[in-house]
């Protein structure tokens, strides 16, 4: 009875993934909501079952979704093992399980530790933030996607006497690994157990700048090709059927070395099902199979559709099981470079959601170095691993690997700026590229629809230049950063770049909104939480114009324009040693409000100030993120702000905003926003009507 009921499903679970996923995305896009009303309407209309069917898996999904985290333990010492050590980060870092909860570890004594080691961490227990900018990385989705309940800063580790565990197989490759040359080590590492941790950061870098990062991502291609070496090996010895299980159990041991990782886990489990699929004649095809893995996979773990591993898996595969009725009447070339197209413009959207550009020659990059790997690098990497002698001819390989990847940076790097936004505007993105795929393979208006994909992206591209409104961003940074962006992209001003970002979130932001020029800088004074990020913001974006507290004499007293903005800077009003009472203070007209920008002015030249200013203003810049330094009663009878905007990120060591500012200005404006609180806030104009939103609720 069970199996007729399955049978209902074969070559027909994508009725059952569509609408399942946009039930995801319309979690984060409530705009999605009313795709997925026509979506499973049209579905109840057309199948109960399936129907039925959706309704449970979301349903399932919500529980599993919103379950509460385990209970974090309270004291200072946790003792457990080490699961995996990544020691080339910048910061280096492990990941530790205790009897109950896993956590990220960083510290600096990783140097003796693999995964198996046995210790006694002493810190305490943090639970990651969640972003404070729209569409920003939330770390504590993803530390959830990947089984971690917290993370442990600065660390103090104590070794323990260790006995054989689970982990402890991983670990004693880790160890053998680490006797190899330092060329050779990361490219085992990568091959073996699924690490990147330790390749050089400048050649890393240029295999992601050219598309290639994903072949050192252990995956389809490396299980497959690892299945097929040993089912052929076994062949001779085994029957048939024997092979088959001889293989899935090496896969299955793969997964356990390797650690698990989405990619591997989607990739042994899929081969395994497919073997499975064969040796037990249950009947699915093989794209029936990955739906039902990957819906199985998101009700273990829902956090899964967070993971860009995962993301990147199951769509590349599932792009091309779509496509086999075009890939199987192609010649084999023409298969690979179909095959590397699909991947390519399927997970073009993630791809720029990390590194907002893309090589437009990836396709065919992919293809060459993709049969390098396969056909020398990969399987040197098994060799040289077995037979260690072999290590200086693995080294000349990998020099010319290397050298390879130097001269196609150098020739072969032809990037597409972009970022396409999460929600609506990727759904149309795979709709559009479906259509496409779908004209492909019947043979109709494959021009047309090409066409409109092209089009589709450089809509996207120059949304900027399409925008009517104005925007004005308040960014989450250490520090102080403004966006101003005029309607039609005519003029971009950033006041401010806050303090030097290793993740770079203020240049990731101003990315998000496609932007690639910016007219005007302002450095309200030489600070580091004003300036300490200028040097990325020059290096990646078009900066016309920087102004300075050192160039005010030029603009000061007089109005200027940039766009529709204008902009008047203060005078100095006096002489003053602090830098922060140097700062540049600025008004501005944007929109139907008035802005005064205070940089961090504290109340000496806010005497100054206000003994000279003659006008009321909208909405305020609070100086000195709220410091009790600055924003005197006196100052704000003078302005009389309708709002107040406060850069007080969570995490400052000053506790900032003073409670008493904000009890002065509780009584002197209506609103008040604080990185703190809201995370990045952000107020548009269209014409002259205001509208706010914030990155996080209060």
């Amino acid at each position: 009875m069970r199996l007729k009921r399955l049978s209902r499903f074969k070559g027909e679970c994508e009725k059952l993934i569509l609408p399942f996923v946009i039930f995801i995305m319309a979690l984060e896009s409530p705009l999605l909501w009313g795709l997925f009303l026509i979506n499973i309407v049209y579905l109840c209309h057309k199948d109960k079952y399936f129907f039925i069917t959706v309704m449970i898996l979301c349903s399932l999904f919500s529980w599993r979704l919103y379950q509460p985290q385990p209970t974090i333990p309270d004291h200072h010492d946790y003792q457990g093992i080490v699961v995996a050590v990544e020691k080339n980060k910048e910061y280096p870092r492990f990941i530790f399980a205790t009897e109950n909860n896993r956590y990220l570890v960083y510290s600096e004594a990783t140097s003796d530790l693999y995964s198996g080691t046995h210790l006694v961490v002493k810190g305490d227990i943090e639970q990651a933030h969640p972003s404070g900018y729209f569409e920003g990385f939330d770390y504590a989705k993803y530390l959830r996607s990947t089984n971690l309940d917290g993370l442990i800063y600065e660390a103090e580790v104590e070794l323990r006497p260790s006995s054989f565990n689970r982990h402890t197989p991983r670990g004693l490759i880790e160890r053998y690994i680490d006797a190899f040359d330092e060329e050779i080590r990361p490219y085992l590492q990568a091959f073996l157990l699924a690490s990147n941790d330790g390749f050089e950061e400048a050649t890393y870098t240029k295999i992601g700048k050219l598309g290639l990062t994903h072949l050192f991502a252990v995956s389809g291609l490396h299980i497959g090709l690892m299945a097929l070496a040993l089912k052929k090996g076994l062949n001779p010895f085994l029957k048939p059927a024997s092979s088959d299980w001889v293989v899935i159990v090496f896969l299955l041991g793969f997964l356990w070395i390797s650690g698990a990782p989405p990619s591997v886990l989607r990739a042994v489990l899929f081969s395994g099902l497919l073997l499975l699929n064969k040796r037990l004649n249950i009947g699915f095809s093989a794209l029936d199979l990955l739906v039902i893995l990957c819906l199985a996979l998101l009700l273990y773990r829902p956090y899964f559709y967070t993971n860009l591993g995962f993301q990147l898996s199951f769509l590349v595969s599932m792009a091309i099981l779509l496509s086999l009725p075009y890939l199987k009447n192609l010649a084999n070339i023409k298969q690979l470079f179909m095959v590397s197209f699909l991947a390519f413009i399927f997970t073009m959207p993630l791809i720029l959601s990390i590194q907002y550009h893309v090589n437009l020659l990836s396709p065919i990059l992919n293809v060459f170095f993709g049969l390098f790997l396969s056909m020398v690098l990969l399987p040197m990497s098994y060799i040289t691993f077995f037979m260690p002698f072999l290590s200086d001819v693995f080294k000349i390989i990998i020099a010319l690997f290397e050298t390879t990847i130097n001269i196609s940076y150098q020739w072969l790097y032809l990037p597409l700026n972009l970022y396409i936004p999460k929600g609506i505007w990727r759904v149309i993105y795979y709709a559009l590229m479906v259509q496409w795929l779908r004209s492909i393979l019947i043979q109709q208006r494959s021009m047309l629809h090409t066409f409109i994909v092209v089009l589709y992206i450089a809509l996207i591209a120059f949304k900027p230049y399409l925008d009517p409104m104005q925007h004005v961003f308040m960014y989450d940074v250490a520090g102080d950063a403004f966006f101003i962006q005029d309607r039609f992209n005519a003029c971009n001003i950033l006041i401010d770049t806050g303090e030097s970002d290793a993740h770079q979130r203020l240049n990731r932001a101003l990315k998000q909104r496609n932007i690639r020029t910016i007219h005007m800088l302002f450095i309200s004074h030489n600070h580091d939480d004003h300036m300490g990020a200028k040097d990325d913001i020059l290096t990646d974006f078009n900066v016309l114009e920087v102004i300075s507290s050192d160039d005010q004499k030029t603009y000061e007293n007089t109005w200027h324009q940039c766009g529709s903005i204008e902009y008047f800077i203060y005078p100095s009003y006096g002489t003053f040693q602090s830098l922060n009472n140097q700062s540049l203070v600025k008004k501005m007209r944007i929109g139907s409000d008035r802005y005064l920008f205070t940089g961090d002015m504290e109340w000496q030249k806010e005497a100054a100030f206000v003994a000279n200013f003659e006008d009321e203003i909208d909405i305020l810049k609070v100086a000195h993120h709220g410091s009790n330094t600055s924003t005197q009663a006196s100052f704000l009878e003078a302005t009389t702000p309708e709002i107040a905007l406060i850069p007080a990120h969570r995490q400052n060591r000053f506790n900032f905003p003073d409670k008493d500012v904000l009890e002065r200005l509780s009584h002197h404006t209506d609103v008040i926003y604080t990185t703190k609180t809201h995370g990045s806030v952000q107020i548009s104009y269209f014409f002259q009507y205001r509208m706010k939103k914030t990155a996080l609720s209060e």
